[in-house]
């Protein structure tokens, strides 16, 4: 029962904004990268 709680509340806070605009910096910061090394 708790870990149930404990994973359910793990997928909200994944859902959340903050974990959204971490993955947006992680592409952006890929995408800085690639455009370094073609240049």
């Amino acid at each position: 029962m708790f870990y149930g709680l404990k994973v359910s509340r793990k997928f909200d806070s994944i859902a959340i904004n903050p974990h959204i605009h971490h993955m947006l910096a992680i592409l952006i910061c890929m995408a800085l990268n690639l455009l370094i090394f073609i240049l």
